[in-house]
């Protein structure tokens, strides 16, 4: 299927007397997911992975558990992603008492971390088309949405994913 927008950036498949909600955010989803995949395509990490590292290098060392709970993924989504940065020695991985296995980001991974972050954010404000002033609105925008009791995420439910968090943080920093 042939994309559906315009060069001048107007969708031409989804008639505005039906809901465009829906298709815009998917859309919007989908050209933003593939976005970041090609920013972070270098450093040889996925989202999911940008994600993860995000997670512990906020909280510090987390164990296993916790990182499945707040990224809202399965046991084995997660372990397909993790155990690659760790065998490149991005994460350090340890089974504590009781068998808990926890994860740390390295030095190196903590390098990685930072250029990711700014490449992801520079080509996000870069190539959105957006002015220092539409961002700051988008993100109020997405952080309500991703905030919003009214919309629950049943990967995540009842917990607040971190992404919320770290979306409300970069609007109040402003």
């Amino acid at each position: 299927m042939p994309c559906n927008h315009q060069s001048d950036g107007s969708l031409s498949m989804v008639p505005l007397a039906t809901s465009t909600v829906v298709p815009l955010l998917y859309l919007a989803e989908l050209k933003l997911g593939n976005l970041l995949r090609r920013q972070l395509s270098p450093l040889r990490i996925t989202p999911l992975q940008y994600i993860g590292m995000s997670i512990i290098a906020s909280r510090g060392t987390t164990a296993q558990e916790g990182l499945i709970e707040q990224m809202g993924v399965s046991a084995s989504d997660l372990i397909g992603s993790i155990i690659p940065i760790c065998d490149r020695g991005l994460l350090g991985r340890e089974v504590v008492a009781g068998g808990v296995v926890t994860f740390c980001l390295t030095d190196l991974g903590r390098g990685l971390l930072d250029a990711a972050t700014r490449l992801a954010s520079n080509a996000a404000i870069g190539k959105a088309n957006l002015d220092e002033q539409d961002m700051e609105q988008l993100l109020k925008l997405l952080a309500r949405v991703i905030g919003s009791p009214e919309i629950p995420c049943p990967a995540c439910e009842p917990h607040k994913p971190i992404l919320a968090r770290t979306v409300r943080e970069a609007t109040e920093n402003k």
